[in-house]
């Protein structure tokens, strides 16, 4: 996300010129994500959501975020390159928190910190009532449609063979 896309796309190429059954894993973000933080706006954003949006412009101010895969596309980008995609997880989404995250004795690491910082979502839309008119309602399912969207991606592709 932070490499541009030249340099993102030489890299592939290398990559997709290794032998047949090499791999490569890495992680990405949706372009819809890159586009998003390039036109944020902190006057249109909500007062509780600003001081954990700026927390994030910090982190990444060093390293813009200046380039991101298009959402769903990609093993088309990929296979541009001879490259076939093995595997999409979004980082955190319950896939890859099963695989990376979870310990031999079924706990998860960080899963207390993501249920305090998830009541504390749902706390904040209570109190703000129903969405205004025009605003879709914050449902589940499209919370989690959003974090998908929102979300780092991590993929596994291989050379084609």
């Amino acid at each position: 996300m932070y490499v541009p896309e030249e340099g993102v796309r030489r890299t592939l190429q290398v990559v997709g010129q290794h032998p047949p059954g090499s791999g490569i894993v890495f992680d990405f973000v949706p372009r819809a994500m890159v586009d998003m933080i390039a036109r944020i706006d902190m006057n249109n954003i909500p007062e509780a959501a600003r001081p954990f949006l700026q927390r994030f412009l910090d982190l990444i101010k060093d390293e813009p975020w200046v380039f991101g895969i298009p959402l769903g596309g990609e093993a088309a980008f990929l296979g541009e390159f001879g490259l076939d995609v093995r595997e999409v997880l979004s980082i955190g989404g319950p896939e890859s928190s099963a695989r990376y995250l979870t310990k031999a004795d079924g706990t998860q690491v960080g899963a207390k910190t993501l249920e305090a910082m998830m009541a504390r979502m749902a706390a904040g839309a209570a109190a703000r009532g129903p969405s205004p008119a025009g605003q879709p309602e914050m449902t589940p399912e499209r919370m989690r449609e959003q974090q998908r969207q929102m979300a780092y991606q991590l993929a596994e592709a291989v050379v084609r063979g």
